[in-house]
């Protein structure tokens, strides 16, 4: 970024809206604070955790899996994947965006897309937040990012640096690039997860990997020899995320013959979803419907939760998982703390996205517009508007999340008190 750019982005950038749906702070507090002072762990024992590794699958919603698909329409494509998720931790996983560029805030910053542009490219992207990645490299890890696309692409360098990752890892890096470059985007997955598997293995221990896929993005092409012997669906997405999967599988493979394994938690999500093509699907329920999987080699605890979790979840959760205390500021929960009434929250096209229990409510920014039971069968209608106490509760806590993000970043006030 240059500073005319930067210059000219900044004056066309849309200001948030300052809200009052509060009196203060104090009282908006009361049903959601991003500002996290501990991290309790009395949902499940949790094995000795020495490293961590992150991987993010490019637009592979939980409806590609057998395992986590409710209805599946459209799965059947990721059998290592679920194969993983059998001995995992598994919740109920939403993405807070629909866009790539949406998911390094929200996933590794903790903060979700609320804002007509993504936060990344907003006037508010160079705001002192207290991530939690400075913690981690307090505590003697090395923190990495692993991407086979273009360095720049999206400003995923960019703010890894701003939030203190030491270690980018893009296709400038990459050892084969003439070689092995799909001629798009970057490095398919399976060499990439490969060198990433080999590169690893080169760090000190205990170190914060994260990865993120490439393939299974347009134009999904599957090189050879995997697009001739792989199964290729109804559409190209499904063929694109099968070799995912099965890039996946030998990334495992290699892994298991390091001596970090054992002692790694593996969280595995995506970054949004994409149905392209797809015809026979719930959107309204499945739209930002994600896998969220907890894998540990030493784990003896195996389950699938009912439990919301969102992809600003994801960093409380891991501190939890790992019993680390160090307080910092994110938008969201930590999913172990039984407490801790889950939710997730999304933003489009001036309409607010809430699920919490088995509901979707939109909210205009003034006013509840439609409250939507995601257990009923298709087609939808929404429910009559009430009094209900549980929606009221419901209202509270929307409310509050949006009064702290708007607020918080339009004073600045983005750290623990």
């Amino acid at each position: 970024l240059n500073s005319p750019f930067s210059l000219l982005t900044t004056i066309q950038s849309e200001q948030l809206e300052r809200k009052f749906y509060f009196k203060n702070e104090i009282i908006c507090d009361q049903y959601f604070t991003p500002e996290h002072k501990t991290f309790e762990n009395q949902y499940i024992k949790t094995p000795p955790t020495q490293n961590i590794v992150l991987i993010i699958l490019e637009g592979i919603s939980s409806e590609y899996s057998a395992f986590l698909s409710h209805n599946g329409n459209i799965s059947g494509y990721t059998p290592f994947l679920d194969s993983i998720a059998q001995k995992s931790i598994v919740f109920r996983g939403y993405a807070n965006g629909q866009q790539s560029i949406e998911t390094l805030p929200s996933i590794l910053g903790g903060i979700p897309s609320l804002m007509n542009r993504p936060f990344s490219q907003s006037q508010y992207a160079n705001a002192q937040v207290q991530y939690a990645i400075p913690l981690i490299n307090k505590k003697g890890y090395c923190t990495a990012f692993f991407h086979g696309g273009k360095n720049g692409t999206m400003g995923f360098d960019s703010y890894c640096s701003l939030m203190g990752i030491s270690h980018y890892y893009g296709c400038n890096e990459y050892p084969q690039l003439k070689r092995d470059f799909d001629g798009t985007w970057g490095i398919p997955d399976y060499p990439y997860l490969q060198y990433v598997s080999s590169t690893l293995n080169t760090f000190s221990q205990p170190f914060f990997a994260t990865i993120y896929t490439l393939s299974s993005h347009h134009p999904f092409t599957v090189p050879e020899p995997f697009n001739k012997t792989l199964p290729k669906g109804d559409f190209d997405m499904q063929h694109a995320v099968a070799y995912t999967d099965r890039a996946l599988q030998d990334f495992f493979k290699q892994a298991q013959k390091s001596d970090w394994y054992e002692h790694t938690l593996f969280v595995i999500t995506a970054d949004h979803t994409n149905f392209a093509e797809v015809k026979n699907i719930d959107y309204q329920a499945k739209r930002y419907s994600i896998p969220m999987i907890f894998f540990h080699p030493q784990a003896d605890t195996a389950f699938v939760s009912d439990r919301i979790m969102q992809q600003t979840d994801i960093m409380p959760s891991i501190f939890a998982y790992c019993h680390w205390n160090e307080p910092f500021f994110s938008f969201g929960n930590n999913i172990f703390d039984t407490k801790l009434s889950p939710f997730a929250i999304n933003y489009n096209t001036s309409i607010y996205h809430f699920f919490v229990d088995n509901y979707m409510i939109e909210f205009n920014g003034k006013d509840i517009t439609s409250i939507w039971d995601l257990t009923e069968s298709a087609p939808r209608h929404p429910l009559p508007l009430s009094a209900d106490s549980r929606f009221l509760e419901y209202e509270k806590k929307l409310k509050s999340v949006i009064q702290q993000f708007n607020n918080r970043f339009l004073d600045n006030h983005l750290r623990n008190q």
